[in-house]
């Protein structure tokens, strides 16, 4: 009577209650499936090994569990110039010069050879706006590709090149301004895909190299 309950209500109340905690809590397949919305062109092995890479990378120098300038060409066996520092701002995201295994997984996401298509384009538009003005202007490309020339690695031939100079500034600044929007570079990435081929990486391949310099 009232508003009392039985000993055998609040045990079947219990119950219940500890049925709706149990379904709610994560399982390991859930929890993975909770990655593939961010890393989803890499594989879980893929993922697990380069976390693991990124954790050797961050001790290089100090063991901070980032990987800063210096750490980064270290690992990579890059020179610190222009050129690396550009490659090095593509995967520091807020660019605040720490690069954290979150910026890591996402840059190499994109670099996979089933990364997302806009997400490569975006990502090469940022590689050659130097100024990160959200323009791009011949000036910016003639430094980097000099530099690359003056370093001897080459990121593009002499032939993409002069189709990159040629073409984004007369096909791509359909205005004469001397400077092409992040709107007409996709245009022209999508009528000229080879324009793309340096924003694909082969992640095994990165992984042995990387490691044999550890």
């Amino acid at each position: 009577m009232g508003c009392g309950s039985s000993s055998e209500d609040r045990s079947h109340d219990s119950g219940k209650r500890s049925i709706m905690v149990e379904e709610k809590l994560p399982t390991k397949e859930t929890a993975d499936e909770s990655m593939k919305p961010v890393y989803g062109s890499l594989s879980k092995q893929e993922i697990k090994a380069l976390s693991s890479h990124f954790e050797e990378m961050a001790k290089g120098v100090v063991d901070d569990g980032i990987i800063d300038l210096q750490e980064f060409c270290q690992t990579l066996g890059l020179p610190d110039n222009t050129l690396t520092r550009r490659l090095y701002a593509l995967f520091d995201g807020d660019n605040d010069g720490k690069l954290t295994k979150g910026e890591f997984l996402q840059s190499l996401n994109i670099l996979h050879p089933m990364g997302n298509l806009k997400d490569k384009m975006k990502m090469g538009f940022r590689f050659w706006d130097v100024d990160g003005d959200g323009l791009l202007s011949k000036d910016e490309v003639v430094r980097l590709v000099s530099e690359s020339m003056q370093a001897g690695r080459m990121l593009i031939t002499p032939e993409q090149f002069n189709m990159l100079v040629d073409a984004t500034f007369s096909m791509a600044d359909v205005d004469a301004s001397g400077q092409v929007t992040m709107a007409e570079w996709e245009k022209l990435v999508k009528a000229n895909p080879a324009m793309l081929s340096n924003m694909t990486l082969d992640v095994s391949t990165l992984l042995a190299q990387s490691l044999a310099r550890l």
